[in-house]
Formats: structure tokens, C-alpha cells, sequence
């Protein structure tokens, strides 16, 4: 019974991290563009500045992502032994 309950508990917590996922992704760029639409001035309206950001902020989400995925794989092993 606890097997099946430990099972469950990593099968909610992986959902729940692979749906935090679309979160990572899609709210910084969100952020960005609407900074762009209201506050044209912080990137000087040139779209160069823009794009720069936009590649940050993929790069920021990906950092996030790779770090989460390794946290969940020790969480894993740890419940594996």
C-alpha cells in the first residue's frame, strides 16, 4: 500500500511539474511583451532590443526547467532505493 502511495504521490508531483512548465515558458516572454506595449521607452523602441530580451528570457526558462527536471530526478532515485 505504501508503494502504491509513494507511486502516486511521484506520478502527481511529475503533472504537477511538467504543467508548471507552460508557466515558465509562456509568463516571461508574456511580461516582455506587454513592457513593450505600454513601456516602449525601456527598449527604446528597437526591435533588436526586443528579440535580445525575448532569447533571455528563453534562456532564463530553460535554466529554470533543466534545474527542476534535475531536482524531480533525485527525488526519484531517492524513492527508487
Amino acid at each position: 500500500m505504501q508503494k502504491q502511495n509513494n507511486k502516486e504521490s511521484l506520478s502527481t508531483k511529475t503533472f504537477r511539474e511538467a504543467f508548471s512548465f507552460m508557466f515558465i515558458f509562456g509568463i516571461p516572454p508574456f511580461i516582455i511583451m506587454i513592457l513593450w506595449n505600454y513601456f516602449p521607452f525601456i527598449f527604446f523602441n528597437n526591435k533588436t532590443v526586443l528579440i535580445i530580451f525575448l532569447l533571455l528570457a528563453l534562456i532564463f526558462s530553460w535554466v529554470l526547467v533543466i534545474y527542476k527536471y534535475k531536482k524531480l530526478k533525485l527525488l526519484y532515485e531517492e524513492k527508487k532505493k
